[in-house]
């Protein structure tokens, strides 16, 4: 049981991590087209 949580946390981790960098580079490109605008 134990292994099976912490693959499960280590996968949420990446998933979470992902979902950071993703919304990084979204409020980036927003950045760049209030200055391109």
């Amino acid at each position: 049981m134990r292994v099976v949580r912490s693959t499960d946390l280590v996968e949420r981790e990446k998933r979470w991590h992902w979902c950071f960098d993703l919304s990084q580079v979204s409020l980036k490109r927003e950045g760049q087209r209030d200055v391109d605008s």
